[in-house]
């Protein structure tokens, strides 16, 4: 297995001790990779045709806890859309002032549905009563109140990417943990024979051919072929199985993510592995999964944590979030072993030590100096 050492920050190369460092420290190097990534952002979104990554801006500011609002409206629910059974997520870009006050609410995205909220299968860009759910969390957003910006950051730009998810159910769904899928009973039976009987081939030639009918198939093509032993073509299966949607399957999408995951890692493709992501639905699977087992699902997220931290512009915000939401984990449920827990203390441990490299540098360059705690 690869070591899940090795970040190269631009800024500097750094060791991996980290005992007794001063807090203080590790804020001013988030605050000053936080200025960076919101520069970098910001130059970004003036240019109308690209594609813009805010996950590095959300993560120092939650890393900081300048993200969550400290005053927030409650959003109406649309009467029309709750009557007709739909639930919408919306997504605006928000600029916020050093005050901490909403001063600009810009629509981005939205799309319906009638799933489950956090999966959204089957939902619709742009769908049913997207007028409505904007409108509503716009006029909300306009009152949020967020953590006032310290003064080592002040006059710097705070426009962030920011979304409401409507849901008719405030907690977790039964029905979520069985198999969504949009297959026949018809298909489904003939899958599940194949399957039981191990009948690989014969599984492999049937999902093939029945492809364009839903990205179901290309996951069961894809697991024909890992039962096959080609795990190279199981894995470009189970990727464009992600790709086309995968991941609001629920077990198909996490167990797809583990897998191609675990397999890129060990080739040493980490462009591959961060590329899939899906760390929103593995963090939920990990929670409130029960079919993929918990500890491949950990395994998978340490890996993709460590791989964000190996491309050649490391993402090391979103890597420490996810091994401290990781970590906060395994502590709390069963099933994460504690070979697992080990490492993720110890690459938590190496991550944020680099931080605290970086704010002593700050310091110096400031030429006021922070004493260790």
């Amino acid at each position: 297995m690869r070591l899940f050492f090795g970040l190269s920050i631009a800024l500097l190369m750094v060791s991996s001790r980290v005992c007794g460092e001063s807090e203080d420290y590790m804020r001013m190097g988030l605050e000053t990779l936080l200025e960076r990534e919101s520069l970098k952002y910001q130059t970004c979104i003036a240019d109308k045709e690209a594609e813009c990554d805010f996950d590095e801006v959300y993560s120092y500011l939650k890393l900081l806890d300048l993200w969550d609002p400290i005053a927030a409206k409650k959003t109406k629910y649309p009467r029309i859309a709750m009557e007709a059974g739909f639930q919408g997520l919306a997504e605006f870009e928000i600029a916020i002032a050093d005050d901490g006050s909403v001063t600009r609410v810009e629509p981005l995205y939205c799309e319906t549905g009638t799933s489950d909220a956090r999966l959204r299968f089957q939902w619709r860009v742009d769908g049913r009563f997207c007028r409505q759910f904007t409108r509503e969390a716009s006029k909300a957003f306009d009152e949020y109140l967020f953590p006032v910006f310290p003064d080592s950051l002040a006059n710097l730009p705070r426009v962030i990417r920011y979304r409401h998810i409507f849901s008719l159910k405030s907690d977790f769904s039964p029905s979520l943990d069985l198999q969504i899928t949009d297959l026949s009973r018809v298909q489904l039976n003939q899958i599940s024979e194949l399957t039981k009987n191990g009948k690989w081939q014969e599984l492999e030639e049937f999902a093939v051919d029945s492809e364009a009918e839903s990205p179901a198939f290309i996951f069961y093509a894809g697991d024909a072929a890992w039962n096959l032993g080609d795990r190279q073509l199981a894995v470009k299966r189970y990727r464009k199985f992600l790709e086309n949607g995968g991941g609001r399957y629920w077990h198909f999408g996490a167990k797809a993510a583990t897998l191609s995951i675990t397999y890129l890692y060990d080739q040493a493709d980490d462009h591959g592995v961060v590329s899939i992501g899906h760390r929103q639905l593995l963090e939920q699977y990990l929670r409130e999964g029960t079919v993929v087992q918990k500890n491949a699902v950990a395994d998978a997220i340490l890996k993709y944590a460590s791989s964000l931290t190996l491309i050649e512009e490391p993402r090391i915000g979103r890597a420490i979030l996810t091994l401290r939401n990781l970590g906060n984990y395994s502590e709390s449920y069963s099933g994460v072993t504690e070979q697992i827990q080990q490492m993720i203390k110890r690459e938590l441990a190496n991550y944020e030590s680099q931080i605290i490299k970086i704010g002593k540098t700050k310091a110096k360059q400031l030429s006021d100096p922070l004493k260790l705690n």
